[in-house]
């Protein structure tokens, strides 16, 4: 999520504030139900309005990537019915009628200009005070990359609800501190 004065992000995992240039990773979860293991095609999920998206600190994406390849690694060294889907969160397989989520990680970076420019005048300046204006009321701008298609998992929706708990908890911790990166 995005920090107080929108001066970066705040990881939604585990309340990590990150600030000046950084990288991070947003998660966008797809909602997508499969009846007697007939599950939707891939572009008719990611057609689907996305039901929660999160902001990950590189540390916490390390560390779900590690357990997705670890997962995959466990799964791929046992025979699996091709209509199951794997939760890669957890590395469960799905089979049946259930609903699993879609979700497509972004990675993004971002560069904070080192010059400030006045809301009033619209000069540039080195100095977060307007020498021109007498003001404070500077902002600075920031050029973002994203890498649109980093990485895709699946996700069952008692792993959904359990990460989603995880995020309502470190958003409420994140409201009475942080910590700055």
């Amino acid at each position: 999520m995005q920090n107080a004065n929108r001066s970066g992000i705040i990881c939604d995992l585990c309340a990590l504030e990150l600030i000046d240039d950084f990288k991070y990773y947003s998660y966008d979860f797809r909602m997508a139900n499969v009846f007697d293991g007939m599950r939707p095609a891939r572009s008719v999920v990611l057609r689907n309005d996305v039901t929660k998206s999160i902001d990950v600190c590189t540390q916490c994406h390390n560390k779900i990537t590690h357990n997705i390849v670890k997962n995959y690694t466990t799964a791929t060294q046992k025979k699996i019915n091709p209509k199951s889907v794997l939760c890669d969160f957890s590395g469960n397989l799905l089979s049946g009628t259930y609903v699993y989520y879609l979700v497509s990680i972004t990675e993004l970076k971002v560069v904070i200009d080192k010059f400030y420019t006045c809301k009033q005048c619209q000069r540039p300046s080195q100095d977060p005070t307007c020498k021109n204006c007498k003001t404070s009321a500077m902002t600075r701008g920031a050029r973002v990359t994203t890498d649109a298609n980093y990485l895709e998992a699946s996700c069952s929706s008692d792993e959904y609800s359990k990460l989603i708990h995880r995020v309502t908890q470190s958003q409420e911790k994140a409201q009475d501190w942080s910590t700055k990166s």
